[in-house]
């Protein structure tokens, strides 16, 4: 937020070199180390749940790289099982562009 207000200062030439001295500064938070899930994670993730609805989320996700909002978006018009393809609609995207993917098995 600092940074910000000190850009947004600038940008109507205020002078901050001094106050941005006085300003203590928050400490640097710790770089996050998050990994994607190895597969037997998430296996045992989808075990254990009992609801069938996040059983089906938890094994959408990953096979299909969607996003959680789209694939909570996802209605059955969108999905076209006799040619094994999702349709996202453009809405529900995060750039808003619609696209398509494949949910067929590989084998």
């Amino acid at each position: 937020y600092i940074g910000l207000l000190k850009k947004f200062l600038e940008y109507h030439d205020v002078d901050t070199s001094r106050a941005w001295r006085k300003i203590k500064q928050p400490s640097k938070t710790e770089v996050r180390s998050d990994r994607p899930l190895e597969l037997h994670e998430i296996q045992r993730l989808i075990l254990a749940t009992k609801s069938p609805r996040m059983r089906l989320l938890l094994q959408l996700l990953p096979q299909t790289g969607l996003r959680l909002n789209e694939a909570l978006q996802l209605k059955v018009a969108d999905i076209d099982f006799e040619k094994g393809w999702i349709r996202v609609r453009a809405e529900t995207t995060k750039n808003k562009k619609a696209r398509e993917m494949c949910i067929r098995d590989s084998n």
